[in-house]
């Protein structure tokens, strides 16, 4: 088999980010419905200054980030969903104002349309990247629906569910189809008052929180199976992941640490009241930005999918931070940097038919042949596009670099023996490359040689 289709057979993969810093690289955001949205330290949880006052902010619910990298932040008195900048946490602008809706939660989908659910209303509205109205999702009241709550999120299947805070139940939407049903029927498993939900990271189950019954749940969203973590929490509102992998979850007025497995309870991060934290019922971790150098290659990780991105593109770099890419992508915090004679090749596959996955080579015959088998393919059929060049670096020889470069390595999971998406992890750090291949990835030595 040619390397160009082993290539176009057998990688199917994109990567992801989780910065190892001095500094805590993430901020906690958390919503006081009487009081507003407050800023803490998401490592030691010590409060650092109030987002905005309660004069904008009343009635301060969901939190998200937006496609468009700023922090969405819900004001459910006002009726109103008003945007920040990530990085300096600075006001933007009104996005929305929702008229009688009440709302309580946004979720975008992958086309950055942002899903508003309405607590007066019984409904999710849709509107656009201006803020421009839609329509319904769905009607109100579908499926038994009453009282939409924060957890109003996308699951790991790509519907939307939807936690009824009156109703005690749980719908799920199709947006390919419009169709609505009831997932979680009222009261089952003794629920009352649902309001938060989580994706698992092993893209399977979801996390469900009830402030009325006190409960944390694991759900299986397609098989139905619902089983308790935990109990006797005092009013749990909304829940997040740590950069640990912990939870987070809002209660009593601060925010609490919980093992991700078992529901035990860790410590607490948030003191209660804390900058005066009143009634907290949103929490969201928002990276703070990360300046690298200019040309400098970032490598990001997905925990889930347990695949390898690089780019050298620092709007890349901050899209993925704040969620561009999909959930479950951070740093590694391992970087090299670019330069040199010859331009590395980026190629991109499809969603759908695929390969799902980037693909990247110094190789110049490589490079030309992917380009000659991609006009000679239908855009129906798996093949590889050329994106763009990416970067600059030198060529090694044999494997070996020349005098004045250091090595960058690359290893294969080989997904394509063990029937799993392939992905290659390219890096310039020795020790990092070693531990992967410890993992039972193929060592294919150096591909290029960066400066230094």
């Amino acid at each position: 088999m040619n390397r160009v289709f082993t290539i176009l057979t057998l990688l199917t993969s994109f990567a992801a980010p989780a910065a190892a810093l001095t500094t805590c690289p993430h901020h906690l955001l958390v919503s006081g419905y009487f009081s507003t949205v407050h800023v803490y330290d998401a490592c030691t949880g010590a409060y650092l200054r109030d987002l905005d006052s309660r004069a904008r902010l009343a009635g301060a619910q969901a939190i998200r980030l937006g496609p468009d990298g700023l922090i969405y932040v819900v004001s459910e008195q006002t009726n109103k969903i008003h945007r920040y900048r990530a990085d300096t946490l600075a006001y933007v602008d009104l996005f929305v104002a929702t008229p009688q809706m009440a709302p309580l939660s946004l979720a975008f989908d992958a086309a950055g349309i942002a899903y508003v659910a309405g607590f007066n209303t019984h409904d999710v509205k849709k509107f656009d990247r201006n803020g421009n109205l839609l329509g319904n999702a769905f009607p109100a009241r579908a499926s038994g629906i009453a009282g939409p709550e924060i957890g109003t999120t996308f699951g790991p299947d790509g519907n939307l569910y939807v936690p009824g805070w009156i109703s005690n139940s749980v719908i799920r939407y199709d947006p390919r189809t419009g169709d609505t049903a009831q997932v979680i029927a009222p009261r089952q498993g003794g629920i009352v008052q649902p309001r938060g939900l989580l994706n698992a990271k092993d893209g399977i189950h979801m996390y469900l929180m009830t402030e009325g019954s006190s409960q944390l749940f694991r759900w299986n969203p397609v098989t139905g199976a619902l089983t308790e973590l935990r109990r006797n929490l005092s009013g749990p509102t909304m829940l997040t992941y740590a950069a640990n992998g912990e939870l987070l979850i809002a209660v009593d007025d601060g925010v609490t640490r919980l093992d991700a497995e078992t529901g035990a309870t860790l410590g607490v991060l948030v003191p209660a009241n804390s900058g005066g934290l009143a009634g907290a019922t949103f929490l969201a971790l928002i990276p703070k930005p990360v300046t690298l150098p200019p040309n400098t290659v970032a490598e990001f990780h997905n925990s889930a999918l347990d695949h390898y991105f690089i780019t050298a593109d620092p709007n890349e770099m901050a899209a993925i931070d704040n969620g561009g890419a999909g959930p479950g992508w951070a740093r590694t915090g391992a970087t090299f940097p670019a330069g040199g004679p010859t331009a590395v090749c980026r190629f991109y596959g499809s969603q759908s038919p695929g390969p799902n996955s980037h693909f990247y080579t110094i190789d110049a015959a490589e490079c030309q042949a992917l380009k000659d088998l991609q006009a000679a393919t239908p855009a129906t059929d798996k093949r590889w596009n050329f994106e763009s060049n990416d970067f600059l670096s030198t060529p090694p020889v044999d494997r070996q670099c020349p005098a004045g470069t250091t090595p960058v390595y690359r290893a294969y999971n080989n997904g394509f023996a063990r029937g799993i998406d392939s992905n290659h992890r390219i890096t310039g750090d020795l020790a990092a490359i070693q531990q992967t291949i410890a993992r039972g990835w193929s060592d294919e030595g150096a591909v290029m040689c960066a400066p230094g």
